[in-house]
């Protein structure tokens, strides 16, 4: 009985050694916020494959010269996804985890004229080179950039 009782305790501590162990090994992690500022490249594109299926068929494509979007300590951005407008200012909401782009004029985007944009962030804790962002489409089906993958490259 003494012996259970000493090997159990004895597990009990390794255990709770090497919990911690493990702990230190996980990236620091900041504000999320704070981890969106800089300089991002479109790396992957989630796009329309088959319209006929129900529901349609997507898939990944890797993207070479793929569009910019820099996001600045002031809240201002430049955003190179639309030809006719690409800079404004931004709002990051970490609840509902997106980004409110307010831009500085009009763009067409699937047939309307808009000047404010949101982008849906799914956060990855771990990762400080990639973001990955998608916009929301209501009634239409979307055919490009669905979702997109895109890397820091400052």
């Amino acid at each position: 009985m003494q012996r259970t009782k000493a090997f159990s305790i004895v597990l009990l501590i390794t255990f709770f050694v090497s919990a911690c162990g493990i702990e230190d090994n996980v990236p620091e992690t900041l504000d999320y916020s704070k981890k969106i500022i800089g300089t991002w490249q479109l790396d992957r594109s989630f796009n329309l494959v088959d319209a006929s299926m129900n529901p349609p068929a997507y898939d990944w494509f890797e993207v070479e010269d793929g569009y910019y979007l820099s996001l600045f300590d002031n809240n201002t951005f430049i955003y190179t996804r639309f030809e006719e407008c690409n800079s404004g200012e931004y709002q990051y909401d970490p609840v509902l985890q997106k980004i409110e782009f307010s831009f500085d004029c009009e763009f067409d985007y699937q047939g309307e004229m808009m000047a404010k944009f949101t982008e849906f962030l799914e956060q990855d804790k771990r990762q400080n080179d990639i973001l990955n962002l998608s916009s929301p489409q209501g009634n239409k089906v979307c055919v490009e950039n669905c979702s997109s993958i895109m890397k820091r490259i400052h």
